[in-house]
């Protein structure tokens, strides 16, 4: 037995689902009779709107309360209903929220006069929340709220080349040094791992079988050659692999990505280059640029890497090539100078404007 507060909500869903069924049976020549697959449910409601000429059966299943049978029985009246055919079982999802499947039969019969008259057809209702509108409202809602400024763009020769909007949220971030230190220990966390590990004596090769007799030989007594006092047998308590790996919020990994390119904003180490394509591939060509802006020691990031800047940098120790896509903390802070590409910039744009 159901509780009072229980019987109470039935017993109001049940008197809702009677008035629909009577509302719809008012309008169609189609008598109802409800059978519900609940025996308590079954016992509770009557057989109602019996008519001789046609008899429409209508079963509902239903996995999770009453109210899903009274929000289902909007559907009877709603629902696509003819001589001899199915209710709608999407109507009933939308409707009801849950998984419920309507079925229903109807023996079709001439009336008196010889004319048969045809169901009315009420439409399907729509979804109340179509799915591209929740996506797109999901999408607004991640973007991070910004103002641009203005930034001096140069080219590698040093010549200005007028100036680029950089957001605020990525350049001007304050410095959150807790921030800093946490990604970087996520990130030397992940790189980091043990000795090699080695096989024991469930991983080496070898028979499983046991090598000899128990008794008789005056041998001693072995089970196995993959026991480690074997030769080629197992290890004894070896070396075994280990992780230090520890997660961290993909928010927070943004946001310590923007504080680092915020700090090197703020300490004036930040150059933004309008293309990074040089005339060849000699490492003595990228020297003599880097040595103009007194780039010792930095960074360059871009959304795709020009081949010539790639071989030119793989001989220079204190310089880096990132593509956009691969920007971290930690490869951010060990260069003292961060160069960005004018597409760079727009990667970075749209990747860390959200949250």
């Amino acid at each position: 037995p159901l509780p009072c507060k229980e019987q109470k909500q039935v017993g109001d869903h049940l008197e809702v689902v009677l008035r629909m069924l009577k509302r719809a049976a008012a309008r169609l020549p189609i008598g109802i009779t409800p059978q519900l697959t609940s025996g308590a449910t079954r016992r509770a409601v009557p057989s109602v709107l019996n008519a001789p000429s046609r008899s429409l059966h209508t079963v509902v299943s239903w996995r999770q309360s009453l109210p899903t049978l009274a929000r289902a029985g909007g559907c009877f009246a709603t629902g696509r209903l003819t001589g001899s055919g199915l209710v709608g079982e999407e109507a009933v999802r939308r409707a009801a929220g849950v998984r419920a499947r309507v079925m229903c039969s109807a023996a079709a019969a001439p009336e008196a006069g010889g004319a048969q008259r045809k169901a009315v057809v009420v439409p399907k209702p729509l979804p109340p929340h179509p799915v591209s509108r929740v996506q797109e409202e999901k999408m607004r809602r991640e973007r991070v709220a910004t103002t641009y400024f203005e930034y001096p763009l140069v080219s590698l020769s040093g010549e200005p080349k007028g100036s680029i909007e950089l957001a605020s949220a990525v350049f001007e971030m304050p410095l959150r040094k807790d921030l800093l230190q946490r990604v970087v220990l996520w990130q030397q966390a992940r790189k980091r791992h043990d000795a090699i590990p080695v096989k024991h004596r469930g991983e080496v090769s070898g028979g499983g079988r046991k090598p000899y007799q128990q008794k008789g030989t005056g041998r001693a007594r072995h089970g196995s050659i993959r026991s480690p006092i074997w030769k080629g047998g197992g290890k004894a308590h070896g070396r075994r692999a280990k992780s230090w790996e520890f997660d961290i919020p993909k928010k927070v990994r943004r946001l310590a990505l923007r504080t680092a390119i915020s700090a090197r904003m703020q300490e004036g180490r930040l150059a933004v280059v309008d293309d990074l394509e040089i005339e060849g591939h000699k490492t003595s060509l990228l020297q003599g640029v880097l040595d103009k802006h007194g780039w010792d020691s930095a960074l360059i990031i871009s959304e795709e890497i020009p081949a010539n800047l790639k071989l030119a940098c793989s001989n220079i120790a204190t310089v880096d090539v990132l593509p956009a896509l691969g920007s971290n903390v930690y490869s951010i802070l060990r260069r003292r100078q961060l160069v960005i590409s004018k597409s760079g910039v727009e990667y970075l744009h749209k990747f860390l404007l959200r949250h």
